[in-house]
């Protein structure tokens, strides 16, 4: 297993996920390589996913041990495991918002729907739920029974 960070995350996804992830300090290593690179191909080498992934594997980790106290010093790694699951959430969020994709639930509204269905740009459906076709102009009275 080994540890490596240049010190610049653009330089490769490794170090872009080793970035978002905060595990840059040689000396407090907190995932090997491997391990990374591993969830970079589960996700495509998609960085922020990748991370979002270490993230949570790093919350399950933390979230193992007890917190631990002793007169000059206490180490709370629930805290940690908390922080490290709120970073994925952050690092999915951050995900679908550069990628510019939106959840989209239509239907809904009539009127929304109708102006849907009333865009001539909107490509004719594959198929419909009662198995009606469009006939060649764009208004809502053109479905007809398929015989």
């Amino acid at each position: 297993m080994s540890w490596s960070y240049s010190g610049d995350p653009s330089s490769s996804t490794l170090d872009a996920t080793r970035y978002f992830i905060g595990d840059t300090d040689e000396t407090d290593q907190l995932v090997q390589d491997e391990e990374i690179l591993f969830q970079l191909g589960l996700a495509n080498d998609n960085i922020y996913n990748a991370a979002a992934e270490v993230a949570d594997s790093l919350a399950l980790k933390f979230a193992r041990y007890a917190t631990v106290r002793t007169p000059d010093v206490t180490v709370d790694y629930g805290a940690r495991a908390q922080a490290y699951g709120a970073l994925a959430a952050r690092l999915r969020e951050g995900t679908s918002a550069k990628s510019g994709l939106r959840l989209f639930a239509g239907g809904i509204s009539i009127s929304q729907k109708q102006t849907v269905e009333a865009d001539v740009d909107r490509p004719l459906p594959a198929f419909t739920r009662t198995g009606h076709r469009w006939t060649a102009t764009r208004t809502t009275s053109d479905w007809q029974e398929d015989a």
